[in-house]
């Protein structure tokens, strides 16, 4: 049996050190590949609502790191399972309604849900002919 404390030192360079770029795009693909398509889903779910915590921060002058991390809070406590009072279901909701709230309140939303705004919609969407199946 070998002895665990004389165990050989292999040379190990960085590979982040010289192609950071390759080393970053191997460690998403191992995530990608331990990864099924819920979890990724998740995950896109979250960095989207976590873009618009920042993006809603700004908006309201409220701090950026806090409102990242509340989207997807929210979302997890939405998404939860169990538990016969629906408390942290409800409270997730909630959570995400208020961001959403905030982002209508402070003009981020509404402009496009003014008369004006659905009218620039509507021209805008016979011009580009989106609205053709």
């Amino acid at each position: 049996m070998k002895n665990p404390l004389k165990h050989k030192k292999k040379d190990s360079e960085s590979t982040f050190l010289k192609s950071p770029i390759d080393s970053v795009m191997a460690h998403v693909g191992k995530i990608a590949d331990n990864s099924n398509a819920q979890q990724l889903a998740d995950a896109f779910v979250m960095l989207t609502l976590a873009a618009y915590g920042v993006k809603t921060a700004y908006a309201t002058k409220q701090d950026p790191l806090a409102m990242a991390l509340l989207g997807p809070l929210g979302y997890k406590l939405a998404t939860t399972m169990g538990g016969t009072p629906p408390v942290s279901q409800i409270a997730g909701l909630g959570i995400l309604s208020g961001l959403g709230v905030a982002g209508f309140v402070t003009g981020e939303l509404a402009p496009a849900n003014t008369p004006q705004g659905i009218a620039n919609r509507i021209v805008k969407l016979l011009e580009t002919g989106a609205w053709i199946p």
